[in-house]
């Protein structure tokens, strides 16, 4: 078969996440496979429709595109898949849109298959199509093997880009709250941005792939900070599947698909306030043994469920059974 995908960016966290995998399995199992920029000109589209019949499968990630688009190319592709990850229907915020959900309407209507990111985005499509599949944000379990020494101090890790910063911007006074109560406590920050604070030493790291399996080895605990609105519950909970992956117990605010990824009490502590994130990170830091054992059940969980070849193997068998 032949297959082409749209996708935002080469070097994109989506396309890594959600097209990369699927591309490699389908070229090992003898298929041809195209990788296209999404982001078209209008020439570029027009071009797309007229060449639509040359694919099998044509597989669009996450973009929302134009009807007078969507509706010509569905009818001259084969097959059409839709693949999103965000509640790209809403705005940012999670403040609804007209213009993005009627877009979201129009491609889930005309994809012969959606694959959505979780529970909650799939129900969104399920309004507009009846084929509709839960595809989950997968994560190369062996890469997150590490054999890294853990550090001096006890280490909560985060890791995002400047785009999520603001939910980690929230825990400033919980974070400040902690360097005061423990000493022997520090924050490492991966990500694309330096971030300071009063009370608590923070060690900056910028993201890059061998970084992020290192440092994230060497940490004792993951959190992740994130609020609830319509935007957020789209969120398919990477760095918490990540967090897992590396073997450490997870601290998450209680929403989204976070806490449908954490096992509460056995791979991760769900809070629900900043007394909360305090009462747990001291629970997780001065109780290095059941922290572990979080940490140990976590990278389990994320074997069973997260793992990349299995997901990619699923999916990649979704596309060809088309």
């Amino acid at each position: 078969m032949n297959f082409l995908f749209l996708g935002k960016g080469i070097n994109e966290a989506s396309t890594r996440y959600r097209i990369d995998p699927l591309a490699d399995y389908l070229k090992q199992a003898g298929h041809q496979v195209t990788f296209q920029s999404s982001e078209m000109n209008l020439l570029a589209k027009l071009r797309m429709i007229v060449q639509a019949k040359q694919f099998d499968l044509i597989f669009i990630q996450r973009k929302l595109f134009p009807a007078w688009f969507v509706k010509p190319l569905a009818k001259r592709a084969r097959r059409l898949v839709f693949d999103f990850d965000d509640a790209i229907f809403v705005r940012s915020s999670g403040e609804p849109s007209r213009v993005r959900d009627k877009k979201f309407a129009v491609i889930c209507s005309a994809a012969d298959l959606v694959l959505a990111g979780n529970d909650y985005l799939a129900a969104e499509a399920k309004q507009y199509s009846a084929q509709v599949f839960i595809a989950p944000t997968a994560v190369d379990i062996q890469r997150y093997e590490s054999k890294q020494t853990k550090d001096a101090a006890t280490t909560l890790v985060w890791i995002g880009s400047s785009s999520t910063r603001r939910y980690l911007d929230m825990l400033t006074p919980v974070l400040d709250a902690l360097g005061q109560r423990l000493p022997n406590l520090k924050l490492k920050v991966i990500a694309d941005f330096e971030l300071h604070l009063d009370s608590l030493t923070v060690e900056n790291i910028p993201w890059s792939l061998d970084a992020e399996t290192i440092e994230l080895g060497s940490s004792h605990i993951g959190i992740a900070p994130m609020v609830n609105n319509a935007w957020t519950r789209g969120k398919c909970a990477l760095k918490v599947i990540q967090y897992m992956a590396a073997g450490l117990p997870v601290v998450s605010d209680r929403c989204g698909a976070n806490q449908a990824v954490v096992s509460e009490g056995q791979t991760g502590i769900l809070v629900d306030n900043e007394a909360d994130w305090i009462e747990a990170i001291v629970e997780l830091a001065e109780n290095p043994d059941r922290a572990r054992q979080m940490g140990r059940l976590g990278r389990l969980r994320a074997q069973q469920l997260f793992d990349l070849p299995q997901v990619a193997e699923l999916v990649s068998s979704k596309l060809i059974a088309l």
